[in-house]
């Protein structure tokens, strides 16, 4: 059962519950079954490297992705099609919450730029935890990069042969990219999922 906590070294929050829920929902109902093994298999894999709940939520997103993806498979989806479904389901997970976010951020601060460059620096990395490596690059007045060096998306995705749908998992940025104003331009020209070392997000005053 997907929600066995033999599978999770700590108790399960309940957005751990709606994200699996939500990659479950996005299945025939008739692989549900096939998503619930797939998924605690995936987790159990993972339970030693659990080390923090916020690795853990991650983890349970991921898997619960990857789950998805490998039912999509099973069924006889192609390779491209199955990630684009999962992108676009991986999108649409938190795209409200991120919006209005972002909205308090920018239009609750004299200065949306260094708001939006104190949450890159100060609270992105703890938001992602230790599976994570975020730096920052602090340019002049009017500008900043943040850089992610290891992603534990992959890190995942590659110990379960899977590293082709890391690109879909890029889908859950534009959440938050789509809703800056018109005051921060942005640009990403590097990512992991494309080859580079490190996915770079470059913010620069408009």
């Amino acid at each position: 059962m997907p929600y066995s906590q033999q599978n999770f070294a700590y108790r399960l929050r309940l957005s751990d519950r709606l994200a699996i829920r939500h990659f479950r929902k996005g299945l025939p109902r008739q692989q549900g079954k096939r998503f619930g093994q797939s998924f605690a298999a995936i987790m159990q894999a993972e339970k030693p490297f659990c080390d923090h709940p916020t690795t853990q939520s991650l983890t349970i997103f991921a898997a619960s992705a990857l789950a998805s993806y490998r039912v999509l498979l099973a069924e006889g989806t192609d390779v491209q099609t199955a990630k684009e479904l999962i992108g676009k389901s991986i999108k649409s997970i938190g795209r409200r919450t991120s919006r209005v976010m972002m909205w308090l951020m920018t239009n609750t601060s004299r200065d949306m730029f260094e708001s939006v460059r104190r949450y890159s620096r100060d609270t992105t990395p703890r938001f992602y935890g230790l599976s994570f490596d975020i730096g920052f690059e602090d340019g002049d007045a009017d500008s900043f990069t943040s850089v992610v060096s290891t992603c534990g998306f992959k890190t995942i995705l590659d110990r379960h042969g899977a590293p082709e749908l890391l690109e879909s998992f890029c889908e859950w940025d534009r959440n938050w990219i789509e809703a800056l104003p018109p005051g921060i331009r942005f640009n990403r020209p590097k990512t992991i999922a494309k080859g580079a070392g490190a996915c770079r997000f470059e913010f620069e005053r408009g």
